[in-house]
């Protein structure tokens, strides 16, 4: 039995007994650092946590722990530039084949919020966030989805979250419809009606003067009613 073996072996071992601390201790020694991560994420160690994903080579994942949950922005940049460590044994990270850079500005756009930004910064990620989500020939990331969302929510922009929904409804992601239905009686304190699946892709609408009106208080933009049919004399 390998060195790395007998870590995971203790660190399993660790978990069953509830001791998930010391469990992320043999996960790291063992180079699993994702499942390290994981634990320490749940245990709302964020920093531990940001540093581990970061050694399975998902710097983004670490990064936005430290900017959206810890608080520490300027941690979380300093992170966005720490390569991934090599010989890393974590198989899941090998196979997490989701392009980095959307997840990466999305980091970075609530980094900039964190630092005291103005709500409008977030508008061309967001924007490229809703086009990747209503693309059906892109591979489903609900992560950028979900952090899309919480980004809006950060800079008050519950319109642009709404518009994230809608894209990802459009894209066919799986549950899309429910999550949006789940987070307007969340954050609006009402059930949104879903519209139906279209292949217009809504634009980016400007800051509105004051707070946003709810999603789906409006009818889509260029939504016309059909002629009643024609009736025979």
């Amino acid at each position: 039995m390998s060195k790395e073996e007998s870590y995971e072996q203790a660190a399993m071992c660790y978990r069953r007994a509830g001791y998930d601390l010391e469990a992320a201790r043999c996960y790291r020694s063992a180079g699993a650092h994702r499942r390290a991560a994981e634990i320490y994420e749940a245990d709302r160690r964020y920093a531990f946590a940001a540093t581990s994903f970061a050694d399975a080579g998902l710097p983004e994942l670490g990064a936005w722990l430290l900017a959206h949950l810890a608080g520490l922005p300027e941690q979380a940049r300093v992170l966005l530039g720490t390569p991934p460590l090599e010989g890393d044994h974590d198989a899941d990270a090998a196979i997490d084949t989701i392009p980095p850079s959307l997840r990466r500005r999305l980091v970075l756009s609530r980094c900039e919020i964190a630092e005291g930004s103005g709500p409008d910064v977030i508008r061309p990620v967001i924007a490229d966030a809703c086009a990747a989500l209503a693309d059906r020939s892109v591979r489903s990331d609900q992560v950028i989805e979900e952090w899309a969302v919480a980004l809006s929510e950060a800079a008050a922009r519950y319109d642009l979250a709404a518009l994230v929904f809608a894209a990802a409804v459009r894209g066919g992601r799986y549950g899309a419809d429910h999550r949006w239905k789940a987070w307007s009686v969340r954050v609006l304190g009402a059930e949104v009606i879903v519209p139906s699946p279209s292949p217009a892709t809504p634009s980016i609408p400007a800051a509105p003067p004051g707070s946003a009106a709810p999603p789906g208080s409006t009818a889509p933009p260029g939504s016309t009613t059909p002629p009643a049919p024609a009736t025979a004399a």
